[in-house]
């Protein structure tokens, strides 16, 4: 990790941070590397995408066909990582070799502002696209400027998650210099789509053994030659069931950016920028976040009490249909006490990780009883897929919330 590491935050030539990206994943000794680039669908993003082509995807990656070698890509407004893209990205890439062997899977995640000088000094997110005044990110400002609209939302329900309204601390002047607000937006956003990625890896094993590295980064979009910094790296070897994921880079917090000049270039840094950690346990911190919060028990339900008393009788802790019991208690609970059942199934694995930005809202809002009926209902099915003991825990602690 450290030969990558050493380019966060750091502005470099796109090239510069493709190779280093190919030396790391030659050097993991993979048999077969494969990639996952996303980038903003802004025309300006063209760069970037060509120079990882070029330095990383033609060195590196099996072809598709003789003249076809590519990354898995999306592009979407803003950037954002569309759930369920990695694992068909390493399925695509999980060839024969790898089963006996290993794959390297690299992720790399561009968001991008533009970069103009003025006499004032450079200028981030204005830009003259073909002549006339626009902003790049586009998505990032319309997020900002507090447009309505399907992407922005979805940009703003991650920039408030985990109890840190993201947004605010950019729209706040004593927070944020309004001179780097569209700078550290873009920082902000690589990080937290990199952490959506990282909760998939959480979420699936793949289909090979792999390791993973993912690189959130920006692109700076200049006048001239467009460059990039590094934002962190995680580095996830998920070859066992054991595996684990490390981090090491900025961290996701905008008012902690420190940005300054280094001749034609720009570092950004925070407090906690060299320091290692382990990926984070949304599971846990979205049952210890409610955990701690103040609940009110409802009132007894008759209903709850029947059940109990058939779990107890019937031993269908042990019993094959253990799963429709479940249901049927969720049934209940999802009338009397949503947000506590909906906090259970995300812990215990029955509801995917791709809830977690919205789950750990839910898990603070005791108003949310309605988002979080929604979410029961859409992952009801998934309690036949948990093991026998994750569902006895399911129903364990949905009895025990009303019962003691």
């Amino acid at each position: 990790m450290d030969q990558l590491t050493e380019f966060v935050g750091a502005e470099h030539g796109l090239d510069v941070g493709a190779r280093a990206l190919k030396d790391y994943a030659q050097r993991t000794g993979a048999p077969v590397v494969g990639a996952l680039h996303l980038t903003c669908s802004d025309e300006s993003e063209r760069e970037c995408v060509e120079a990882f082509q070029r330095c990383f995807v033609e060195p590196l990656l099996p072809g598709l066909t003789p003249w076809n070698k590519s990354a898995f890509r999306t592009s979407t407004l803003g950037g954002r990582y569309e759930w369920g893209s990695l694992p068909i990205a390493e399925l695509h890439f999980a060839t024969v070799l790898t089963q006996a062997s290993f794959k390297c899977m690299v992720v790399k995640i561009n968001a991008h502002v533009s970069v103009t000088q003025t006499a004032q000094g450079p200028a981030y997110g204005p830009m003259a696209r073909y002549g006339v005044a626009s902003t790049a990110c586009g998505a990032l400002h319309a997020m900002l400027e507090g447009v309505r609209i399907p992407f922005a939302d979805d940009l703003r329900e991650m920039f408030v998650s985990e109890g840190m309204d993201r947004l605010a601390m950019l729209r706040d002047p004593e927070c944020v210099d309004p001179a780097y607000r569209h700078l550290f937006a873009s920082v902000a956003n690589a990080r937290l789509q990199a952490r959506r990625v990282v909760l998939e890896i959480q979420d699936r094993a793949p289909t090979s053994p792999t390791v993973y590295v993912v690189v959130p980064s920006v692109t700076l979009n200049r006048p001239g030659y467009d460059t990039e910094f590094v934002c962190g790296v995680y580095a996830a070897d998920v070859r066992t069931d054991q595996g684990v994921i490390e981090y090491c880079g900025l961290g996701d917090d905008p008012s902690r950016y420190v940005m300054r000049c280094e001749g034609d270039h720009i570092r950004v840094a925070d407090d906690g920028i060299g320091a290692r950690r382990v990926a984070r346990d949304h599971r846990r911190l979205v049952r210890d976040v409610w955990s701690g919060g103040e609940w009110t028990p409802p009132p007894p339900d008759e209903r709850i009490t029947k059940l109990k008393q058939d779990v107890e009788q019937s031993k269908h802790h042990n019993h094959p249909y253990a799963a429709a019991m479940a249901e049927t208690l969720l049934r209940v609970m999802s009338d009397v006490s949503p947000i506590p059942a909906a906090v259970a199934l995300f812990a215990e694995g029955a509801m995917g990780l791709c809830h977690a930005h919205k789950m750990h809202r839910i898990a603070r809002d005791a108003t949310a009883e309605g988002e979080a009926r929604q979410l029961l209902g859409d992952v009801k099915g998934r309690l036949k897929e948990l093991p026998p003991e994750r569902t006895r825990t399911v129903i364990e602690w949905l009895l025990a919330l009303h019962l003691g």
